[in-house]
């Protein structure tokens, strides 16, 4: 059986693999009616959502002082904070980029081609399941550091 460190780390990859595989096979599109909004949405949720990750990792920065920074510094769990950070971040980014992938595809009101439609899928999915994951990780120190101020 997995254990909850192992479907925490390979949930988001797992999961956004299944749904692009589902979204590829079933061979779905995007309407190109919608296509540009769409694409711009995708790309302003993806900055701003990397903006936030990086405003998280400055508020980390100076919780190693705190009592719950030398717990987490001690235990084995520091590297996998760090890690998802990085990773949530690194979708959104990759996110935003196959957003304005999907921009030059559409060039001359033609439809997404489902090679990338399926890629913008699979990130839009990698990225909100990162960063969900990464915000649950978060909360839990935050409310560990105001349980335990020292």
């Amino acid at each position: 059986m997995f254990t909850r460190l192992q479907i925490e780390r390979w949930a988001p990859l797992v999961i956004a693999s299944g749904v692009g595989l589902t979204w590829y096979v079933l061979d779905c599109q995007i309407a190109s009616s919608i296509a540009k909004e769409f694409l711009a949405a995708l790309l302003s949720s993806a900055s701003i959502a990397a903006g936030f990750l990086t405003t998280a990792l400055s508020i980390l920065l100076p919780m190693s002082a705190m009592s719950v920074g030398k717990q987490l510094k001690n235990s084995k769990y520091l590297p996998y904070v760090f890690a998802y950070l990085r990773r949530a971040i690194y979708g959104c980014l990759w996110l935003a980029a196959v957003s304005v992938l999907g921009f030059f595809s559409i060039a001359g009101g033609k439809e997404i081609p489902l090679f990338l439609t399926t890629l913008i899928v699979w990130s839009s999915v990698y990225a909100a399941l990162a960063l969900a994951r990464i915000a649950e990780v978060l909360m839990n120190l935050f409310e560990r550091t105001f349980d335990n101020p020292g």
